[in-house]
């Protein structure tokens, strides 16, 4: 939709461009003429781009209508298969700065331990098969704390009318000493479950998710009601 959109504001400043040419031409001359109207070209273009494409991105409503990642904003629970790290936490954010999504969260222990934490470099999205792939960068936590990288899929299943609450996230560790590979549960956490444990519906910072992880580990985190 975005491209589509860049193309009919290319047209709409060419389109400007044509009339302010007719009207410059006979005072001013051809290529006066020409180079003001290619200067209005553009101008018009980059305008409608900052307004209909540009500030609709600070905006969640304006973003599902534009981009099609935006329908997994959001928190998620995460079940592992892994016995030393059977929980993770996961954020699907939109980054303003960078003008793109990114895929963050954090690990942890049957007792709440954060172990590590992880971002991601790059995406690449499907939007027939609804699956996201990535590249990621993690930190462990501890006295002997170390990066490593990694890769990954996520597949979101359609509840129906375009809602996604629940799907897959086969991912790959590649740490020094050795890599391993494991399909997780992931399922969205809904504003009013957050809003329920912290008092408000967004999670900001380590203090919140200390708060947050050991609740979801009561809970049995609402993965267990998801599909298998």
């Amino acid at each position: 939709m975005k491209d589509a959109l860049r193309a009919l504001f290319i047209a709409i400043g060419s389109g400007v461009a044509v009339k302010v040419n007719g009207l410059l031409a006979p005072k001013f001359g051809t290529t006066s003429s020409i180079l003001i109207s290619a200067a209005v070209s553009l101008i018009v273009a980059k305008l409608l781009n900052f307004i209909f494409l540009e500030i609709p991105t600070h905006i969640r409503i304006s973003r599902m209508l534009l981009d099609p990642l935006a329908r997994f904003e959001g928190y998620w629970a995460i079940v592992n298969a892994f016995p030393d790290q059977p929980y993770s936490y996961g954020k699907f954010v939109y980054d303003r700065r960078f003008k793109t999504y990114r895929y963050e969260g954090v690990g942890f222990d049957a007792k709440g331990r954060i172990l590590l934490d992880w971002r991601t470099t790059t995406l690449l999205f499907d939007a027939k098969q609804n699956e996201i792939s990535y590249l990621y960068k993690a930190r462990t936590h501890g006295e002997n704390s170390n990066n490593f990288a990694g890769y990954g899929m996520l597949t979101f299943w359609d509840g129906g009318g375009g809602t996604f609450d629940f799907g897959t996230d086969t991912w790959v560790e590649d740490r020094p000493e050795g890599s391993r590979r494991t399909t997780s549960r992931i399922s969205r956490l809904q504003p009013q479950e957050i809003h329920k444990i912290l008092g408000h519906s967004e999670v900001h910072g380590e203090s919140d998710l200390r708060r947050l992880i050991p609740r979801l580990i009561e809970a049995d985190l609402p993965c267990k009601d998801s599909q298998t």
